[in-house]
């Protein structure tokens, strides 16, 4: 049973492994996501600076952008079936009573939507030309975005959790109190680029792709979000 000051899980063999599979995977997703992000920009400011020239150029950029979508969309594909046994796992070894449990939950159900949508996007460009690619854009970005709003209330929690733990070492408690505000940090970068589903919530492409970037030079550095 878990509790506010214990561990969030008990060690569950498969549930780590699981996690410790997302987390690989997700490390050599943030390797194409900083080179996407790195592209983005230079196609962005190649047009902004040069008005329109050099559009040999900014179609090479355009095109290989694209391939990267596709390659971290294949490398995370099918990333459904994890989650929804993360899902069960959580639901039968956590404490149902305890808030941090209902928001893990939540987050899960969220991020289901987001990678199954992708997965989605990813058949409606390639193979099933008729869907609405749009909408699904849409409802991929709407599961990322409250996804990684919850994520941050749970690191903020687990942030109030470590500070106040008087069992560890000053050292030990600044270092994870350290690890987490670089979660927070990578959650709020990617929530600017996110929240575009919002059609009012138009910000600067460059400053939304810098904010992308700066959230996979994090997630780089070996913060990598899971369950755990």
């Amino acid at each position: 049973m878990c509790t506010d000051k214990g561990p969030l899980i008990r060690e569950d063999a498969a549930l780590v492994k699981t996690a410790y599979l997302l987390g690989q995977v997700e490390a050599r997703d943030k390797m194409f996501k900083v080179l996407a992000y790195t592209v983005r920009l230079t196609h962005y400011y190649e047009i902004l600076l040069k008005m329109g020239k050099a559009e040999s150029v900014q179609n090479t950029l355009a095109t290989f952008d694209s391939a990267i979508v596709d390659c971290r969309q294949l490398l995370n594909h099918f990333k459904y079936v994890q989650t929804a046994e993360i899902f069960r796992k959580i639901y039968t070894t956590f404490d149902l009573s305890q808030m941090t449990t209902k928001l893990l939950l939540l987050r899960t159900v969220f991020w289901t939507v987001e990678v199954t949508c992708s997965d989605l996007g990813y058949y409606a460009k390639h193979i099933f030309h008729s869907w609405n690619a749009k909408l699904i854009g849409k409802g991929y970005k709407f599961g990322k975005s409250v996804q990684l709003s919850i994520l941050i209330c749970l690191e903020i929690m687990k942030y109030k959790r470590v500070s106040s733990d008087r069992k560890l070492s000053k050292e030990a408690r600044n270092e994870q109190c350290k690890e987490i505000i670089y979660g927070i940090v990578r959650c709020v970068m990617d929530c600017i680029m996110y929240y575009t589903w919002i059609e009012s919530y138009q910000p600067n492409k460059g400053f939304s792709y810098l904010c992308g970037l700066v959230s996979a030079l994090i997630g780089l550095r070996g913060q990598v979000l899971t369950v755990m």
